[in-house]
């Protein structure tokens, strides 16, 4: 499953192109107005080009490997950042519990934490999850609405599933079905979604550490400093714990969550 909220585009950023532009070049995109050696990102897919043949007009796709490597690296990096600030960035309901339902559930008072979500939009019920669709369809026992909390574009966070845990963002929803632009792996579960929304600072960060892995991580080697794209990365200052230099994780800090028995991340 690869995070959509955070975009191949984003984390490219931090490199140097000559252009930034939402679509791809054509065959005229050429001299004099563009010269051999230029590049140019596309901010719509994240793909990038170089001109090779100014003449002729002729942009060839370039870092296909770091595209790839981009991708793979979201989730492990996502899951590394939440896990270090203890904060899901759950959206506070926004009716009163007593409005959504008359009587609370009886397995909820058995588990505080869970509990607690019923203070955020979410939904708890079973859901059906299917790898070929894209879908989460209600099977089983609700308790919400989904049409009260989600609408399209939405970051949501699934929690308690066997298989699927982890952020989406939704593409259509309806009264029964919740579609994703990632994908689900097939199974049936009783779970929790809620409505989450990560601060864009936040996302400029990880977008930065996704592009250290990825750009910066194997050139340093035993350099005491390397400067890659926009930033000069320092060595002797990477955070022990993280293994990110200081000058970009340090901005993680004012996001932690210090109650451990919150609401802020629910691992059970």
């Amino acid at each position: 499953m690869a995070i959509n909220f955070i975009s191949n585009a984003l984390v490219k950023l931090n490199n140097d192109y000559t252009y930034i532009k939402t679509t791809a070049p054509a065959n005229t995109d050429k001299a004099p107005a563009y010269l051999n050696g230029q590049t140019w990102l596309v901010m719509s897919t994240g793909y990038s080009y170089e001109l090779t043949d100014d003449n002729a007009g002729t942009w060839t796709q370039i870092e296909q490997d770091k595209d790839f490597r981009i991708t793979a690296q979201k989730n492990g990096v996502v899951n590394t950042v939440f896990q270090y600030i203890n904060n899901r960035f759950y959206i506070p309901r926004q009716i009163n519990y007593s409005d959504v339902y008359d009587t609370a559930p009886s397995f909820v008072f058995n588990r505080k934490r869970l509990f607690t979500l019923y203070t955020y939009e979410s939904v708890f019920a079973e859901f059906s999850f299917s790898m070929t669709t894209k879908k989460a369809t209600l099977t089983g026992l609700v308790y919400g609405a989904l049409l009260d909390s989600f609408q399209i574009g939405d970051m949501i966070y699934i929690q308690g599933s066997t298989r699927n845990d982890g952020y989406y963002t939704i593409k259509t929803v309806t009264d029964t079905v919740i579609e994703i632009n990632e994908t689900f792996i097939t199974e049936t579960a009783n779970c929790f979604v809620v409505l989450s929304s990560v601060p864009p600072a936040l996302l400029q960060i990880i977008s930065k550490m996704i592009y250290f892995d990825v750009y910066v991580r194997l050139k340093i080697g035993g350099l005491q400093s390397e400067r890659i794209g926009t930033y000069s990365y320092s060595t002797q200052a990477l955070d022990g714990g993280l293994g990110y230099p200081r000058d970009i994780v340090s901005g993680l800090d004012m996001y932690v969550l210090t109650d451990a028995g919150g609401v802020s991340n629910f691992v059970d």
